[in-house]
């Protein structure tokens, strides 16, 4: 591993001359940051591995808009190190769950919204549905709307998930959110 602040202009071709399956960087200043682009402009096959991450949503975040395609945190051990380059080869990224979610935001973030579906103007909730949804847009908990239109808490519930699945989102949030912008019929 050669620290950023080693890397001379000659070594970027010398790079591209080994042609390495994978190149290990370590990004424990922002510096780091820079080095994926030049990299790939001369090996542009290479898997490129961010190393000492701070495993924080910012950081990891920042890696994959340099380029890199995994990292490895500073807290890791060889075997951490080991599976993450096999991973990265593999296009493969393990990382917790935390990371993952932060990942998926800031992809949806940056993605154009999708085009509207012809499914959403399909998709007619049944009277009770509209009802539910309705009470849940007033803060009631699906305990509350239960108690409320005297069903089951299971029922409100399946109800909730037959709404969701209409709409085509994945938490009550979004449903609430898409019944504020857009009538639902």
């Amino acid at each position: 591993m050669v620290e950023h602040t080693e890397i001379s202009s000659e070594a970027f071709p010398r790079i591209g001359q080994l042609r390495p399956d994978a190149v290990l960087v370590d990004v424990t200043t922002r510096k780091g940051l820079q080095v994926p682009r030049r990299i790939q402009q001369f090996c542009p096959q290479a898997a490129l591995i961010a190393f000492a991450v701070a495993e924080v949503e910012e950081e990891v975040i920042a890696c994959a808009n340099a380029g890199f395609c995994g990292y490895v945190s500073r807290q890791c051990g060889a075997s951490d190190l080991l599976q993450a380059l096999y991973d990265s080869l593999d296009g493969r990224l393990c990382c917790p769950p935390h990371i993952s979610s932060a990942l998926f935001r800031r992809l949806a973030h940056h993605s154009e919204p999708p085009a509207p579906h012809s499914s959403l103007d399909c998709a007619v909730l049944t009277p009770r549905e509209t009802e539910i949804i309705t009470l849940a847009d007033t803060g009631q908990t699906n305990k509350e709307i239960a108690r409320e239109l005297r069903i089951s808490d299971s029922t409100v519930k399946n109800h909730m998930h037959n709404i969701l699945q209409k709409l085509m989102v994945s938490r009550r949030g979004e449903a609430l959110s898409r019944l504020r912008s857009r009538p639902i019929v």
